[in-house]
């Protein structure tokens, strides 16, 4: 029996990194009784992205934008492509990841361990460590305190042992089709962040389960874009302009994820968080 993978990404004037990632994707078969399909929706790229794509990888579906969809509206777009066509399993992926051989039979292999163990529905997350470094970049996460719903941990990766989560990073996540069923696409009010954590939030509130895989899937640096706002050399101006920026904190989505998950408390969490990190970057 064959099982059919939908792999979706977003990428954006980084052509480097995204053929990186595609040839560490597709650079070897699948494992036998995988078909594996790609998606990929460039948003505009001025950096001959697409061209080179089409170049190596005739066989990699190409969505285009116009540079104003960013990771949400990208992944949205694959995402809902590969939900039309119809595939068992949709790997999230972000095209700075560079995989490691044997990644996508890791992923399929967790997704059977906790299967067995009574869950109909369970994504499966895949950590990866900073290139340079080692270090986790990139994972599950679990709540820190039940106090603070908002307040969440990252979850480094047992060598041998699933580990179940609250939610997750999405830079490399596999989702069965079940879980689609229940939950459907991302959410089209978030930008560039949280809509992978509450696609997780969401999947759990519908009965799904979310694991972290065993060991580490690829390598992929931290991404530190979202710290410009906090610069103490710009004015205030400045960074409130910055902060309302997709890679901010942008204030419609933002408030959206802090009362959906936030409890009756969510306003107060809400101004601590930009309290708090304005503060940083002043002190």
């Amino acid at each position: 029996m064959t099982v059919s993978i939908a792999a979706l990404l977003t990428c954006y004037n980084r052509r480097e990194k995204t053929m990186a990632c595609l040839r560490s994707l597709l650079g070897s078969a699948p494992p036998a009784g995988i078909e594996l399909t790609v998606y990929l929706f460039d948003d505009g790229s001025s950096d001959g992205t697409a061209s080179l794509v089409r170049q190596e990888f005739s066989q990699v579906h190409l969505l285009e934008g116009d540079g104003n969809a960013y990771w949400n509206g990208g992944m949205r777009a694959a995402f809902g492509a590969a939900i039309d066509d119809g595939h068992d399993f949709y790997l999230w992926l972000n095209d700075d990841v560079r995989l490691f051989d044997g990644f996508l039979a890791k992923l399929l292999r967790t997704h059977d361990v906790v299967k067995v163990q009574g869950a109909p529905s369970n994504i499966i997350a895949g950590a990866t460590q900073d290139p340079l470094s080692g270090e986790l970049t990139y994972s599950g996460f679990v709540h820190a305190s039940h106090r603070r719903p908002l307040w969440f941990k990252k979850l480094k990766p047992d060598a041998n042992h699933p580990l179940e989560c609250d939610t997750m990073n999405g830079n490399c996540v596999l989702i069965p089709h079940s879980v689609v069923e229940l939950v459907g696409n991302l959410d089209p009010v978030y930008i560039q962040t949280a809509s992978d954590m509450d696609y997780g939030l969401r999947a759990r509130n519908a009965g799904a389960k979310i694991w972290v895989a065993p060991g580490y899937v690829g390598e992929c640096e931290p991404n530190r874009k979202y710290m410009l706002w906090r610069n103490p050399e710009l004015t205030f101006r400045e960074r409130v302009r910055l902060v309302n920026t997709p890679h901010g904190l942008p204030f419609k989505p933002t408030i959206h994820y802090y009362s959906k998950y936030g409890g009756w408390a969510w306003p107060i969490f809400l101004v601590w968080q930009y309290l708090k990190d304005f503060a940083r970057s002043m002190f």
